[in-house]
């Protein structure tokens, strides 16, 4: 695909994203999504089959992004602790912030598409979100911030909390207490001291 096309798929998901945080997954139309972009019904479908594939693109799109940051934040010498703590800002942000996000969107999604969708899809999406926190442990390490045994299990797990928080805050109220608690039980997990500013 050409830059144009990079460039336009890019729109198309930059203007759908907001579309799927406020409606939800369901209640999003290709229509919806050719207002937002500007984009003629050809132009849309030049791109996207259906909505299940932008869908899918726009969360690959979203970890695309989150590997670039951490990329270059490890490059750049970023503390392990800060990308970590900006890790779980976006992924936690809207939670704590009690903002519509995209949760409620992913949770449609996978229970629309669980009969015709391969497994093989969410569990690339996990294993791309697990690649990306073991790179993130591996760098904690090598700094000597993070002190842990098993970094795939503490990746696993951590993965594991921060979708548990996502999909209870989906049906309760959580709070900033039970946050900050989640948040000290993953830096113990990662052998982070207290006394270290994460």
């Amino acid at each position: 695909m050409g830059e144009k096309g990079t460039m336009t798929r890019r729109h198309i998901l930059d203007s759908a994203c907001p579309l799927f945080i406020r409606h939800g997954y369901k209640a999003v139309t290709m229509q919806d999504i050719c207002r937002a972009s500007g984009l003629s019904k050809g132009g849309l479908y030049r791109h996207y089959k259906d909505k299940s594939s932008l869908f899918s693109d726009l969360l690959q799109s979203f970890q695309e992004d989150r590997r670039l940051h951490h990329k270059e934040g490890m490059e750049t010498n970023t503390s392990a602790g800060r990308l970590l703590k900006d890790y779980l800002l976006s992924e936690l942000g809207e939670v704590q912030d009690r903002k519509p996000g995209l949760c409620g969107a992913i949770y449609e999604y996978c229970l629309e598409n669980r009969e015709t969708q391969s497994p093989s899809f969410m569990s690339a999406q996990y294993e791309r979100g697990k690649e990306l926190l073991l790179k993130l442990l591996a760098y904690g390490i090598r700094t000597g911030e993070f002190h842990l045994e098993e970094p795939g299990e503490a990746a696993s797990a951590v993965l594991f909390m921060v979708e548990g928080v996502k999909m209870c805050s989906e049906v309760m109220p959580i709070t900033e207490e039970m946050l900050t608690g989640i948040y000290h039980q993953i830096k113990k997990l990662l052998g982070v001291s207290e006394q270290e500013p994460v």
